[in-house]
């Protein structure tokens, strides 16, 4: 087991592993966003195969102790000695280039409306224009990064985050949005109905989540397909949210700089 490289990119600053021959890009525990990020990772990627979504196949990669990391940068090999055991990581894909919001040509509209009601299903607000976590191979997109997903806080502390306008300003903000007709969404409600989890729960080790947390998980999974993962709710709540100009953004950053300046002169002062 040998770091070939690692990536600039994220906190978790990924690296390539070669193992047995097989090349992996593997996320860094240490690096991840908060408790629950490998395990969002693993569902999010892992549900998404299952309903057609174009993830890629997650594997449980254990860093050994004996791992050779001589010449990987210090801070690099620092994260890495953190990160010792359960990681997680995906075939190594030598030609994956990040896209751009303009490059969504690659996706159809239904591709476009499926990836859009997953990151609903699974919350995951990480999706930006500047950070649209789409990956291109060759003439194929892949959907990728799930570890900020909010679904497991949900469901483990019983929370309702679609009902929270910071969480749905988020979602509108997502460059894949758009208005849905009623038909669309309940085609997508249709394959949800077929998904199972428990698989995808028992797959994960258990140094990372309790039995508690898996039983929670799962009831409260379950509980969200009874109602059809608020979907319908949350898509007719997202066309009253108003979010912010290009101009009204720069008009509020000036205006908290300028009473931030004026509070800091205040006080020079006394």
């Amino acid at each position: 087991m040998t770091i070939k490289s690692y990536i600039k990119k994220g906190n978790s600053c990924p690296v390539i592993l070669e193992d047995k021959e097989q090349m992996y890009f593997v996320k860094l525990r240490a690096g991840m966003s908060g408790k629950y990020a490998l395990v969002s990772e693993w569902i999010g990627n892992k549900l998404g195969y299952q309903l057609g979504i174009p993830t890629q196949i997650p594997n449980w990669i254990e860093l050994e102790s004996n791992i050779e990391i001589d010449d990987i940068h210090i801070e690099v090999k620092d994260l890495i000695l953190k990160s010792l055991g359960t990681n997680i990581g995906f075939s190594y894909l030598e030609e994956a280039k990040d896209v751009s919001e303009n490059d969504t040509e690659y996706l159809d509209d239904q591709q476009i409306n499926e990836v859009f009601l997953f990151d609903l299903m699974m919350l995951n607000i990480d999706r930006t224009a500047d950070n649209i976590n789409l990956m291109k191979v060759g003439n194929k997109i892949y959907s990728v990064d799930y570890e900020s997903s909010l679904l497991l806080s949900e469901v483990i502390e019983d929370k309702k985050f679609l009902e929270d306008e910071r969480i749905l300003k988020c979602f509108r903000q997502n460059p894949l949005y758009r208005e849905m007709t009623e038909e669309t969404i309940d085609s997508f409600i249709e394959q949800v109905e077929d998904l199972s989890i428990e698989k995808i729960i028992s797959e994960i080790p258990a140094a990372l989540l309790s039995e508690e947390e898996r039983i929670l998980i799962v009831n409260g999974v379950e509980l969200k397909k009874s109602n059809k993962w608020y979907l319908k709710e949350a898509m007719s709540a997202l066309k009253s949210i108003k979010i912010e100009t290009k101009k009204e953004h720069r008009r509020r950053i000036n205006k908290n700089q300028a009473e931030f300046k004026r509070k800091f002169r205040e006080n020079l002062k006394r």
